[in-house]
């Protein structure tokens, strides 16, 4: 008996909280068609950044340091090599590439080893780093 009330009383609020989503979503489309921004084109990146989405991700990753950006994904560049995603030395060589960047702008050694290992997780994920 109290299950059944229980349930009931699930069902009546599942229905009022679609029923609440469903005006929300209408609501929205009075407004008029969603405009999706383009970032290439977006005005919040710097010029050296914008046309790039590695440096963009960068940028975000670095709350917006420009120059951080530029000087690290310019690092990554020159520390590519061909196949080097499958290969362990490649991407040593670039993670030590990575943190001698770090140090050079006031990182710690340990804090540049840890921002490099999270790095690499972004470096992997680009295309533009497949060397």
């Amino acid at each position: 008996k109290y299950q059944m009330r229980f349930f009931i009383a699930v069902l009546q609020l599942s229905i009022i909280l679609c029923y609440d989503t469903l005006k929300i979503l209408k609501s929205g489309l009075d407004r008029g068609p969603i405009i999706v921004m383009h970032p290439e084109n977006d005005d919040t990146y710097p010029e050296d950044v914008r046309e790039s989405p590695a440096r963009r991700e960068l940028y975000d990753h670095f709350n917006q340091d420009g120059q951080l950006t530029v000087q690290i994904d310019n690092t990554i560049r020159e520390a590519v090599r061909p196949y080097w995603i499958g290969n362990r030395q490649k991407r040593r060589e670039i993670w030590l590439a990575i943190c001698e960047t770090l140090i050079s702008n006031g990182y710690t050694d340990d804090d540049a080893e840890a921002e490099a290992d999270r790095l690499m997780e972004i470096v992997q994920r680009q295309e533009e780093y497949d060397g």
